[in-house]
Order: C-alpha cells, then structure tokens, then sequence
C-alpha cells in the first residue's frame, strides 16, 4: 500500500507521522501535488494507491486507511 500526502494539505503533518509510527510498513510520501487542488486547500485528502481519499478529519482518513490495509 502507498499513501501520497500533498505537502500543502492539512493531512500530511500529524496523520503522516502517526502512520510512520504504528504502520512502518506501510509505504508514505509527500509530494509537491496529488492532483486534486480543489479539496486539498480546505478538507484532509490523500491518494492510496493511485485513488483519492478525503474525509472531514485526519482522523477519518486514518481510520479509512487502515480498514484499507488490514
């Protein structure tokens, strides 16, 4: 599993590291851009393997992530 964070995104700082924390296997980058700047500006939004993921907090997208993953 990949997860790409735009740098610019509210999502990439607290939800990236806690990822890097509990899940060293799953794989995480942060990019410049992930394409979808319309959301990124104002809701947490990630792409997991090549598709969009948004959800209202970074909790929800980590909750998301990981029934993805398990």
């Amino acid at each position: 599993m990949k997860v790409s964070f735009c740098e610019h995104n509210i999502a990439s700082g607290k939800l990236r590291d806690k990822l890097l924390k509990e899940y060293p296997q799953i794989e995480t980058s942060v990019n410049k851009c992930i394409g979808e700047c319309a959301c990124c500006g104002y809701k947490p939004i990630i792409r997991v393997d090549g598709k969009y993921i948004e959800g209202e907090s970074e909790e929800e997208l980590y909750e998301t992530i990981i029934k993805m993953y398990l």
